[in-house]
């Protein structure tokens, strides 16, 4: 018996998410703000400029930041200019705060301030070429995306800055212009979400390797001013406000959104309704950060919490068919995978292993990766083993797989088992001694039908009509050599036997099918028909 091919085949099974976040209260900020930028660098939190009201009257140069290991604010280097309408971004320890509306300065700017955490300075760098206030900032592949916005009139403008040369190029136009959106980066895709005026729910994807923007599934509500965060492979949305007549409503609502699948889900809301404000998630926790209520322009919060959502958590089973075999024939293990947690799972890892006994099992390893290496919330993949497996008794076999918690950067680990009865070998019966001669030169099959799963043999008998040397050769039906025959014995009357136990040259069992038994040599060349079950 030869070794074990393992055939793997991935399969993704699509069901329902929706884990809500825990929330809770922490410390509050020490300066109330609106408008303002919200920067996540390592596991602290940035809270840079804005205002509080009323009337836009303040407009705050103050930085604070949020220690979320100590639950701690404290006071940082101030924005070189008051600004608020801002959102920053991060990129190679760098924090970067473009446009904006400064203190006493008109419209708005094309601004682009840098700040270090390490020397706790801001300096001046290239201007964006297009000025511009209420535009939403992102970082990815360190690059700084800003996006949106209005300088005048609402904005498409898609422009970025490069660190390593200090300049900035402009990139496909996103297809809704719009002001006060929330925008974030999930795997290698920019969403720009909600804004307006007028009020938006639309949801559009930009790839910056492709330069191209797709529209996405909408959001539930339309609203403006809220804030978005990416967390392990999924999109978070919170807060803002639907511009009522004659009163508008600020939103506590937190909604998720799911690539993979393009569908939003509904979470528990954050304590405080709000819009204006910041959000950022650290690991499996969105933080959600000042913004005010009751009016733009109004006084500002500085009210903070905290929504934790559970850790990744998988499941698996294992099933092993047929339970019953017969030793020496083909088993198939499958392991199926669930994703029961909030977060995407990455480098899925399987194993299958058997507590063997006197059991001799070939060699099981793990599958070839399926098509897609993410395990979405909520999805199932199965994994597929097929090997055979000699001598007697009860083997069980266990299944592994280990998952990537993209949120909690953690590795966690399954395993389930199951059992098969292994009984004895079937023994084919030798052929009759004296099977039934062919009366003419010619080839005939003992029957013209074989079964995989009693381990049938099938005979061949042939007559020569000279002594040139005779082949025997199995094709499927479209006419793929599967096994050449080789040996022969031989019967009475200078006629010959062939038998074929449904394998191919590496002893694997053949598909189920239509198959050709082409005799050639001999002075015959005959094909005979031959169906495999």
């Amino acid at each position: 018996m030869r070794r074990l091919i393992a055939l793997a085949v991935g399969m993704m099974v699509h069901v329902a998410w929706a884990t809500d976040p825990v929330w809770t209260t922490v410390a509050p900020m020490p300066t109330a703000r609106r408008e303002f930028a919200t920067v996540a660098l390592g596991g602290t939190i940035y809270a840079i400029g804005g205002y509080n009201g009323p009337g836009y009257t303040t407009i705050l140069g103050t930085v604070e930041a949020y220690d979320t290991a100590t639950n701690t604010w404290t006071t940082k280097a101030s924005l070189p200019i008051p600004t608020n309408g801002i959102q920053g971004a991060s990129t190679g320890g760098t924090i970067y705060i473009a446009g904006g509306y400064p203190v006493l300065y008109g419209c708005c700017s094309a601004t682009l301030w840098a700040y270090d955490p390490v020397t706790d300075s801001w300096k001046a760098k290239a201007p964006m070429p297009t000025p511009r206030g209420l535009a939403s900032t992102a970082a990815l592949d360190g690059r700084i995306y800003v996006i949106g916005g209005n300088n005048g009139l609402n904005l498409s403008t898609v422009e970025m800055y490069d660190p390593s040369v200090d300049t900035w190029v402009t990139g496909a136009s996103m297809p809704t212009g719009r002001e006060r959106l929330a925008i974030t980066v999930s795997g290698r895709s920019i969403y720009a979400i909600g804004g307006g005026d007028p009020v938006y729910s639309s949801v559009e994807a930009y790839n910056p390797a492709t330069d191209i923007w797709t529209t996405k599934a909408s959001l539930p509500t339309p609203r403006i001013d809220c804030a978005a965060a990416g967390a392990g492979g999924l999109v978070y949305v919170a807060g803002g406000e639907y511009p009522g007549n004659p009163t508008p409503a600020y939103h506590s609502e937190v909604y998720a959104y799911n690539p993979f699948t393009d569908t939003w889900a509904t979470k528990s809301p954050m304590p405080t309704a709000r819009d204006e404000l910041g959000v950022v998630a650290i690991g499996a926790t969105i933080f959600v950060i000042g913004g005010g209520a009751t009016c733009d322009g109004c006084a500002a919060y500085n009210v903070n919490e905290a929504g934790v959502l559970p850790p990744g958590s998988m499941a698996s089973a294992l099933a092993v068919n047929p339970g019953v075999q017969h030793v020496g024939r083909w088993v198939t293990a499958t392991l199926t995978v669930t994703n029961t947690g909030e977060f995407v799972m990455a480098n899925l890892v399987p194993s299958l292993s058997v507590g063997q006994g006197s059991l001799l099992v070939n060699a099981i390893g793990s599958p070839v990766p399926s098509g897609t290496p993410y395990l979405p919330p909520g999805w199932t993949q199965t994994f597929t083993w097929t090997f055979s497996v000699s001598g007697e008794g009860t083997a069980t076999f266990t299944a592994t797989v280990t998952g990537y918690d993209l949120a909690s950067c953690t590795t966690m680990l399954v395993a389930s088992s199951a059992a098969v009865l292994l009984e004895p070998r079937i023994v084919e019966p030798p052929p009759p001694p004296n099977p039934l001669l062919l009366v003419s030169p010619g080839a005939a099959l003992d029957r013209n039908v074989l079964s995989l799963s009693h381990g049938d043999v099938v005979l061949t008998r042939i007559a020569p009509k000279d002594a040139t040397p005779v082949t025997v050769k199995i094709y499927t039906a479209s006419g793929r050599l599967v096994r050449t025959l080789r040996r022969m014995t031989p019967l009475a009357e200078g006629q010959w036997l062939v038998s074929w136990d449904g394998k191919t040259e590496d002893e694997m069992p053949v598909s189920r099918g239509v198959y050709v038994v082409r005799v050639s040599g001999g002075g015959l060349d005959q094909r005979l028909k031959l169906v495999v079950r």
